[in-house]
């Protein structure tokens, strides 16, 4: 899987960029419709509490998949985001693959 991060009004490490793709690596390794998945970092305007956001778009054959989160950093983040996506990841195989 090919994985795109992108940061706006915020520079990111190459640690939590490994992070990033660990994570999503381990989570979907073994999901070969997944072809890509875009992540967006972006710090919103809020001076204190959960103002880091991330976004990751998961680009299948013919659908996208989408979830964000906000938190305190951006490890928080994407630890709550990458169970909304496996939830969705698992209804879309429900959807395609168990169809009798």
């Amino acid at each position: 899987m090919q994985v795109n991060i992108q940061a706006v009004n915020v520079k990111y490490s190459a640690r939590l960029e490994e992070i990033i793709n660990t994570q999503l690596e381990e989570q979907f390794a073994n999901q070969h419709f997944i072809m890509k998945a875009n992540v967006f970092l972006k710090l919103e305007n809020k001076s204190e509490g959960d103002n880091k956001e991330v976004e990751i778009s998961l680009h299948l054959k013919n659908q996208e998949l989408f979830a964000k989160a906000f938190s305190t950093t951006f490890e928080q983040a994407l630890d709550e985001v990458i169970p909304k996506l496996k939830k969705q990841v698992e209804k879309y195989k429900g959807k395609v693959f168990d169809k009798s």
